[in-house]
């Protein structure tokens, strides 16, 4: 009697979408408040310019990347070995050791928002391709002092772009039911778009929780997202005297419903 033997082959993982492609379906990059903020952070001196690619599965809901390989070498020919290296890239970015260049990359890659309508409309599986470069000239200068005004003086709105508040809240914090507390010192520009800077996170975990400094980090940069995008308007109706004002803000993340 013949005996059939059926092999079961790891489902492929779709072709990496190429950078210029990725780049272009991009509504929210870096801002230059947190690539500063990773900067000033750094323990080593800052390189002149070191640039990192990375492959990220997208949850193209919110248009966020997920699961990362670091770009290079032979492309995972299936979701196991996709997986397996995914794995590895977290583990590494654990170590206590690990590439503070290589780090701040990654979690700068993490606040990227692109959209892709097709793509959102269907769930289907993406695999965008990510870069970042590091270099002397992150760290933005300090301010000179200026004058503090209260949040009551303004109403801050949302400039129109295709990300939504909630897409900015940290992935990993989301899963977990995470809140948190930030406060930041902006200065209001002539555009009466903001710079940031001082953020300050306070995530809801115990402070001797391993995963403390990492979600406290990722807060702290989605805070500088979120700022990017916004602008003032004075409730007196003078606009103008906004103008090169400081004020410190609090920002309250609670689980979107």
């Amino acid at each position: 009697m013949a005996m059939f033997i059926l092999a079961v082959a790891a489902a492929v993982v779709p072709a990496p979408i190429a950078l210029a492609e990725t780049e272009r379906l991009t509504v929210l990059a870096v801002s230059a408040d947190a690539r500063s903020d990773t900067a000033k952070r750094l323990t080593i001196p800052l390189p002149q310019a070191v640039r990192f690619v990375f492959h990220c599965e997208m949850n193209m809901r919110r248009g966020d990347p997920t699961r990362c390989i670091e770009a290079g070498g032979d492309y995972p020919k299936n979701w196991d070995e996709y997986r397996l290296r995914a794995n590895a890239l977290s583990a590494k970015l654990r170590e206590v050791d690990a590439d503070p260049l290589l780090r701040v990359a990654h979690s700068r890659i993490m606040q990227i928002r692109v959209v892709d309508a097709a793509r959102r409309a269907t769930e289907e599986t993406t695999i965008m391709t990510f870069a970042e470069t590091i270099a002397s000239g992150d760290a933005l200068p300090e301010p000179a002092p200026a004058e503090m005004i209260e949040p009551k003086d303004f109403t801050l709105v949302q400039q129109a772009m295709a990300v939504k508040l909630a897409d900015l809240y940290p992935s990993y914090a989301m899963r977990n039911e995470v809140r948190a507390r930030t406060t930041l010192v902006c200065r209001i520009n002539a555009d009466l778009t903001l710079n940031c800077r001082n953020a300050v996170a306070e995530p809801t975990l115990y402070p001797d929780n391993p995963d403390y400094e990492r979600v406290s980090g990722e807060f702290r940069l989605a805070a500088y997202q979120m700022m990017s995008i916004m602008k003032v308007s004075s409730k007196a109706g003078d606009n103008g005297a906004l103008i090169g004002k400081d004020f410190e803000y609090p920002v309250f993340w609670d689980i979107p419903r």
